[in-house]
């Protein structure tokens, strides 16, 4: 019996000899001192001065201290001088380390810094305006957008083909950015905070719930390959062989010399030929909606109000904003990768914007070219004003060959009124019937309200990009299906399904934002939604805790009665007289169903009518939005934790209950 208890032991000995040292290295972190700077006023960047940090591995101590970085409670890496506070109060600090080997980052100390002051915006250092420069942060005008993920072309003449023309961000039920087509109704406020360089600006992204564009998790930057064939790797270039790796493989690599890259494999350096390695999207780290204001970083080329942007995260401007998919399809998640060069790629739309006089000839003139009908474009007219030297001229010309315009004076960049701009619509297929056939419906104000477009279509009002883009395209459609009926073939009749609305030539210029303005207050809960069981892992006091939880608009909604079953001295929940009250710091009372599993499937969620009060005062309890699904009652955690002033933290893909450790932070 003892024989075969020492050869236990022993057994136990050696796997935990084997067992890579890196295992225990978040265990023997120390951090001897913290930085020295815990006061800082608004705008102020961060200072680092006076950490210090060992490890222990093997038992040897190693200095760290420049290998330790920090996140504030907005997860935004702060490096020395990074401007991290906006506004005055308390923020927490948050110290990570990689060990040897790993591939992320574990949180080995916390401290906490003052902010105080007001926000003031730097200087403006744009350069002057010239034909290839502009004042950026002057350009950028604070509104709400759409905000559009791939590569855009103008879209003045007309309608595109293919569904990577679009593509725009939206938020799903679990909080990712995904991408939808056609769904430019989601919009974002954009805010600018200051300038960064010449093409450069930071902004915040709110949405209209109060939630923030951001990033989930840590930003992966590593340079990842993919290896192909003869997959080979060697302890040094030209070196013998160590070993051979799974075509398909995804490696990090470290270093490319010449014919030679530098690999990580294992936690080791090796050495394999270039040529066999293919690069693929980095970490892929996921943008999604976040609780906090998030800095986003845009650079635009050449133009403010034509160009596409590049838009990364300030935290790390290596990054930019991408998909992972091939093709911009339906529910695609909106991911980070490596910069690209020379890659523009988001728009932020504002489609309701007055079309000008010159787009307005743009768009009638994507009506025939989008039908494949050639007209003449010889004008009758003789302009009597200056010739427009843009890439409008030719629609222009066009829509005078037509007989659409016949004022000479005519000025191209005012606004036309939706009743200008219809009854140019009717004579432009007027002109169109003369040269088809007589057998084509008549064109009229009927036709056109039977259209239904939305917004203002009084005669007077100023015709937005959304309604003159709409009925650009819905004359189209009219006008194949009369070409279906007649027999006849336009040469769109294949293609009419995948059109795509034209796009406003405009960037970052707002029609309902202003400098200054801030967004609308939050929507009203919807009344009835679909829970989705979660798959978050609940930690509570340092252990893993089975709270049955529903996801709601990306949120965490757990019933109020097994939370204070788990808490078990928090709160007391009691049912009386037709309410809910509650009992803060007071012992929680069982009743039956705690805790009892949820199942896999989705469920109906309707806004619970339950009045909550405080049972020792009667007085009700605010700041609280309960769903009820399958009878009981279900609140957002974060609500839950406010209102008994217990700390719900967010970090190594767990959601960390701690109730012993502190109070409610907003992290």
């Amino acid at each position: 019996m003892k024989k075969q208890f020492m050869g236990i032991l022993l057994t136990l000995c050696m796997a935990l000899t084997l067992l890579p040292t890196t295992a225990f290295a978040a265990e023997a972190v120390t951090i001897l001192s913290y930085p020295a700077k815990t006061e800082y006023t608004v705008g102020e960047g961060f200072d680092r001065t006076g950490i210090k940090a060992v490890v222990t591995i093997g038992g040897e101590k190693k200095d760290i201290s420049d290998e330790i970085s920090f996140r504030n409670s907005g997860n935004v890496t702060l490096n020395q001088g990074t401007v991290f506070a906006y506004i005055a109060g308390k923020q927490e600090i948050t110290l990570r380390w990689t060990a040897p080997g790993e591939k992320t980052s574990q949180i080995v100390g916390k401290y906490t810094v003052t902010v105080t002051g007001e926000y003031v915006a730097p200087e403006k250092t744009a350069p002057a305006p010239t034909e290839t420069t502009h004042k950026l942060y002057d350009a950028i005008d604070n509104g709400w957008y759409s905000i559009r993920l791939g590569s855009i072309a103008s879209g003045a003449a007309g309608l595109w083909y293919g569904a990577g023309d679009d593509t725009f961000i939206n938020i799903d039920a679990a909080g990712n950015a995904v991408l939808r087509t056609g769904g430019r109704d989601t919009k974002f406020y954009v805010e600018k905070k200051r300038i960064v360089d010449a093409n450069t600006a930071e902004i915040t992204i709110k949405m209209a719930d109060g939630r923030y564009l951001g990033v989930a998790g840590e930003i992966d930057d590593r340079a990842m390959y993919k290896v192909g064939t003869n997959p080979v790797y060697r302890s040094k270039p030209d070196g013998d062989i160590v070993g051979e790796l799974p075509t398909g493989t995804i490696l990090e690599v470290t270093e490319l010399k010449g014919d030679w890259a530098k690999v990580n494999y294992e936690g080791k350096a090796y050495y394999m030929w270039a040529a066999r390695l293919t690069k693929v999207s980095a970490g892929e780290t996921q943008v999604a909606a976040v609780d906090k204001p998030y800095l986003w970083q845009i650079e635009i080329k050449d133009s403010a109000v034509a160009a596409n942007v590049v838009m990364r995260p300030s935290e790390n401007p290596k990054m930019m904003v991408f998909t992972p998919e091939k093709s911009y399809k339906d529910g695609a998640r909106v991911t980070l990768t490596q910069l690209v060069a020379n890659v523009s790629n988001v728009r932020f739309e504002d489609w309701g914007v007055p079309v000008s006089n010159t787009e307005m000839a743009q768009l009638f003139s994507g009506v025939f070219n989008n039908l494949s009908k050639y007209y003449p474009e010889e004008s009758p007219v003789k302009w009597t004003n200056e010739r427009i030297t843009t890439h409008g001229q030719a629609a222009i010309d066009q829509c005078y060959g037509w007989r659409v315009f016949t004022n000479p004076n005519m000025n191209w960049s005012t606004n036309p009124t939706y009743g200008e701009f219809t009854s140019y619509l009717i004579k432009l297929m007027d002109y169109n019937k003369g040269q088809v056939s007589r057998k084509v419906a008549p064109f009229t104000k009927d036709t056109i309200r039977s259209f239904a477009i939305g917004g203002d279509t009084s005669a007077n009002a100023k015709i937005t990009w959304e309604q003159a883009a709409t009925l650009q395209y819905k004359t189209i459609w009219w006008e194949e299906k009369e070409n279906v009926r007649l027999g006849e073939v336009s040469g769109v009749r294949d293609k009419v399904e995948i059109l795509r609305l034209a796009v406003p030539p405009r960037n970052l210029k707002s029609s309902g934002g202003t400098p200054g303005q801030t967004p609308a207050p939050a929507p009203t809960p919807i009344n009835t939604v679909t829970a989705t069981p979660t798959n978050t892992k609940f930690m509570l006091n340092g252990a893993e805790a089975a709270l049955p939880a529903y996801s709601i608009g990306g949120n965490n909604y757990v019933k109020l009665r097994d939370v204070g079953a788990l808490l078990k001295t928090r709160f007391e929940v009691r049912w009386e007289d037709g309410k809910a009250k509650l009992y803060n710091h007071a012992a929680y009372t069982k009743t039956s169903g705690e805790l009892t599993a949820i199942g896999k499937d989705g469920k109906s969620a309707t806004l619970s009518t339950t009045g909550f009060v405080w049972g020792d005062t009667g007085a009700a309890v605010t700041g609280l939005t309960a769903y009820t699904i399958g009878g009981n009652n279900y609140i957002k955690l974060r609500d839950i934790a406010k209102l008994f002033d217990f700390d719900v933290d967010w970090r190594d893909s767990k959601a960390w209950i701690e109730p012993d450790v502190s109070p409610y932070t907003e992290d």
